[in-house]
């Protein structure tokens, strides 16, 4: 056979299989996710090898289990399901047909560089033309994926496929290319980028695959929730999302602040000390900048030299003229706003032949403009600086204003910058304050962990609270359809498929129904009282004969009592505190602009669609200054690891009916 397919695998044993999810899974549960992995990843490829109708060598790489027996009781099946029985030759190899063929190999000690390294050495050694690897660890991965890697090593000499994590799940060549192996930082982020290195500097070609996602990690498991939905084992995959509370959906349990049996006083120096809260985008540098200042390390922290300009020396009798020009001409824009736009030396007094002290004039040197304006100038505005004799030339100038005493005299030195000291930290909340966001918060979370036990929605909860009157106004959770994670929810005919359901958003819906509710019925009140006013007005005139002075007093005391009834902050969701278990995405973030709240509040970062900065690409969008509204947001960072949904409190219960 000219193409050979190598599947490495491990031995799904207890403690050796997945060891990086055994702390959260249990070793037995990692084990079996690890064995599960391997069977619908290799289903998938012999799905599609049949259908396709391949012509190869398929290698089981394993490692773990030196008995060969092990690994043909395991893997037979499945190739005798799909190719029918097969003829074993004296080598161990299997033939099912002529033009698929099974063989097992042992993986050789060493790193995984090693292994890969040997696997491709043993398979060209015995007349492959194509070398294909791949892993277990990666369910996205199918047959066709594997045929465009053959169909690539036709034109290139090498082609990979990228993993999320910086890895690769897929790796193939041509001919044997040891260089790529070589000083290569194996099981880092940097695997691929190293990799490509090398191939590069050796002059070999190379094709890139679509990046899919490894199950290596904790945050990775949010995958078997897709796999549970689209799958058709998918009871198979929910045996694991039933083991241990996802990340994802919701947090990993180990104690809980409602628990009865311990003690009140205990429980709140428990959780004061335990989590760790922390605004996010404000900017609380400014111990660290001073410490590095004052240990002179300023090149560590500040790009001194990093705008280049156009500057001047100019005689003194002529610098209030040009600065007018300047002003009207060449204005300091945005990116020198932090600059100054003289620069004076006076030389030390020094001594004539004759004894006299003689002072010299001053040496001053303006700014003109950035480089990159400098060239596009217009002829008027050259004719109007040509009078002064100018002799512009090049100048490095500090990037930013300096933000310490030390940094000031050092940049000063270069250049002429303010002094921007940064703001003082934000202070954060006290003692009292933290133990009612945190009962808040709880209340959250024993609702996440509820609606999620007894519902087939992700177990994401938000909580909508006034906090001037610690009143919760709204409690919803994630309704989203758990079909909408896969390519092919939009297939689905659901109708209860509603993936912009988020918690937040059903939360946003529910106080707005609630403030809107409110206004109709202090509305119709007022409408009733005055109707009232009126009539009683009216019928106390016929009876009395007295002038309109009353009424115009009456509509007076109840116009006023009408506007005191309606709160300041009955406007959508101004002044609310928002609580979710999870953060926000950025569609729920901007959701949240619209709504005017005052602050969010969450435990757990969003690490792929997170809004407020835990997201892939870091955006704050609380902070972005293009908005008409910015709220404060609060990171309860682990909050999650000292909450367990041992019992449902009594305030959850409240917050559910």
């Amino acid at each position: 056979m000219k193409s050979h397919f190598l599947l490495f695998c491990k031995a799904p044993k207890p403690g050796y299989a997945k060891s990086r999810l055994a702390p959260f899974l249990g070793d037995s549960t990692a084990a079996e996710l690890s064995a599960a992995l391997t069977e619908y990843v290799l289903e998938q490829l012999l799905q599609h090898f049949y259908n396709v109708n391949v012509e190869m060598r398929f290698v089981v790489c394993y490692t773990g289990e030196t008995d060969i027996s092990y690994w043909h009781s395991w893997f037979l099946p499945f190739f005798t399901h799909y190719f029918g029985k097969a003829t074993m030759d004296d080598n161990g190899n299997f033939s099912f047909n002529k033009k698929f063929q099974l063989s097992f190999a042992e993986q050789s000690d060493g790193s995984l560089g090693v292994r890969l390294l040997r696997a491709f050495q043993n398979n060209f050694e015995t007349g492959a033309e194509k070398v294909v690897v791949v892993g277990v660890d990666t369910p996205d991965l199918d047959g066709f994926l594997v045929e465009t890697a053959f169909k690539a090593l036709e034109t290139f000499d090498i082609v990979v496929g990228p993993s999320l994590d910086g890895g690769y799940y897929l790796l193939g060549m041509r001919s044997f290319c040891e260089e790529v192996f070589k000083n290569i930082p194996w099981s880092t982020s940097e695997v691929l980028n190293a990799t490509r290195h090398q191939a590069l500097t050796a002059g070999y070609t190379m094709d890139i695959l679509p990046a899919l996602e490894d199950i290596d990690e904790v945050e990775n498991l949010f995958i078997l929730e897709r796999l549970a939905a689209t799958s058709n084992k998918g009871k198979r995959w929910m045996k694991f999302l039933d083991k241990w509370l996802l990340e994802y959906l919701h947090p990993c349990p180990s104690y809980s602040y409602y628990n009865e049996s311990l003690n009140h006083d205990h429980q709140e120096e428990t959780l004061l000390t335990a989590v760790t809260p922390r605004w996010i985008g404000e900017s609380n540098q400014s111990h660290s900048i001073e410490k590095t200042a004052k240990n002179g390390q300023l090149n560590n922290i500040c790009d001194r030299k990093d705008k280049l300009v156009y500057v001047s020396v100019v005689k003194p009798q002529l610098v209030g003229k040009l600065l007018r020009v300047l002003g009207r001409v060449l204005p300091l824009g945005k990116e020198l706003s932090h600059v100054k736009r003289v620069k004076r030396k006076t030389e030390r007094s020094s001594l004539d032949q004759d004894g006299k002290r003689h002072r010299s004039e001053p040496h001053i040197t303006v700014l003109l403009c950035l480089k990159e304006d400098f060239e596009n100038l217009d002829y008027s505005v050259l004719d109007s600086l040509n009078e002064f004799g100018l002799e512009p030339f090049l100048m490095s100038i500090p990037s930013r204003a300096a933000m310490t005493r030390e940094e000031y005299v050092s940049l000063c030195s270069i250049w002429p910058v303010l002094y921007q000291p940064p703001p003082p930290p934000r202070p954060l909340p006290s003692n009292e304050e933290m133990l009612s966001i945190l009962r808040h918060m709880s209340i959250c979370f024993d609702i996440a962990w509820y609606h999620r036990k007894n519902s087939n929605y992700l177990g994401i909860c938000a909580m909508m609270v006034r906090p001037s009157k610690n009143e919760i106004i709204a409690v919803t959770c994630d309704t989203s359809c758990r079909n909408h994670m896969s390519d092919k929810w939009k297939e689905m005919k659901c109708e209860s498929c509603q993936p912009f359901t988020h918690a937040v958003m059903n939360c946003i819906e529910s106080a707005s129904w609630k403030v809107g509710s409110y206004k109709r019925r202090q509305s119709l009140q007022s409408k009733a009282l005055s109707d009232c006013s009126s009539y009683c007005d009216e019928a106390e005139r016929s009876l009395t004969g007295d002038s309109d002075s009353n009424s115009f007093e009456s509509e007076t005391d109840t116009e006023t009592t009408d506007k005191s009834s309606l709160p300041d902050d009955a406007y959508m969701c101004t002044g609310m505190d928002v609580y979710t278990t999870r953060e926000p995405c950025l569609m729920c973030c901007m959701a949240l602009v619209h709504a005017r709240v005052k602050r969010v509040i969450f435990a757990i970062p969003n690490k792929y669609f997170g809004g407020l900065g835990g997201g892939p690409s870091g955006t704050q969008l609380h902070k972005v200054a293009a908005l008409n509204h910015h709220f404060d947001v609060l990171h309860l960072e682990g909050f999650e690891k000292i909450w367990k949904p041992t019992i449902i409190t009594n305030d959850a219960k409240r917050s559910l009916k």
